[in-house]
């Protein structure tokens, strides 16, 4: 049996408590930053003031501002900002439909593979580097890498990231590596079957130039989840050649 009584005493510094209200949790946060503050000689550093979470209109206002050229990049460094403060943030984010929208900047940016800098020696940041690593930054939901591998312009989007892993730079090359392994894995065997040679080749470029562990890791994964599909492509192809079909 459970006895439930009334204590009216700190367990910790034993003082008595001489009221029973509830104390804000905003004011407790107040007091501590305070306490923090007055103490930051002694190294400890002011807790900070959680920011409200974000909501499907405020990412739709973003993104309708990013369709346009000059806001592009400052947009989507909003949205890296956005994705990388929380979970929650980067599920809101793919409901209000950045998935597509950051496919579309990947998609349109042909000049991806190409190194750009300004006048004054200074790189400049590319609006498809900045979308490519914001997709894989948000850890789609499997349902919407389905979306994306298996949606009319799933062939596209493993084109452009065969391209990326073939002239990118070494930074956007793991994104397009990485991004690939989560689709693949949910993809359907008739995708998988379909994938063309020059995909395996940059897979295995990746992995020999070492970009990064994780990319290694992710192109290794790659090749051996995939080498058996390719096999049966090859089988499939070699019916075909032998019915007169190819």
């Amino acid at each position: 049996m459970v006895v439930f009584r009334q204590n009216d005493t700190c367990p910790v510094t034993k003082q008595v408590i001489s009221g029973c209200e509830v104390t804000p949790n905003h004011t407790l946060r107040r007091l501590l930053q305070s306490w923090c503050t007055l103490n930051a000689s002694y190294g400890i550093e002011r807790i900070p003031t959680p920011k409200p979470a974000i909501n499907r209109a405020q990412v739709s206002k973003i993104l309708n501002a990013a369709k346009s050229p000059q806001q592009q990049v400052e947009c989507l460094r909003k949205l890296r900002s956005i994705a990388s403060e929380n979970e929650t943030n980067k599920r809101c984010m793919e409901a209000a439909g950045a998935v597509d929208f950051l496919v579309s900047v990947v998609n349109n940016f042909n000049s991806l593979s190409f190194e750009e800098t300004s006048e004054d020696g200074f790189e400049i940041t590319r609006p498809g580097d900045e979308a490519l690593s914001i997709l894989y930054g948000l850890q789609i939901s499997e349902s919407g890498l389905k979306n994306l591998i298996m949606g009319r312009n799933g062939e596209l989007i493993i084109e452009t990231l065969t391209k990326v892993m073939q002239g990118g730079n070494d930074e956007s090359r793991a994104y397009a590596v990485l991004l690939l392994k989560s689709m693949l894995e949910v993809a359907d065997p008739q995708k998988l079957i379909s994938l063309k040679q020059e995909l395996f080749s940059e897979i295995v470029q990746v992995l020999r130039d070492q970009i990064s562990h994780k990319a290694s890791k992710a192109a290794l994964e790659l090749l051996i989840n995939l080498c058996p599909w390719g096999k049966k492509q090859n089988q499939s192809h070699r019916s075909q050649c032998s019915l007169g079909y190819d």
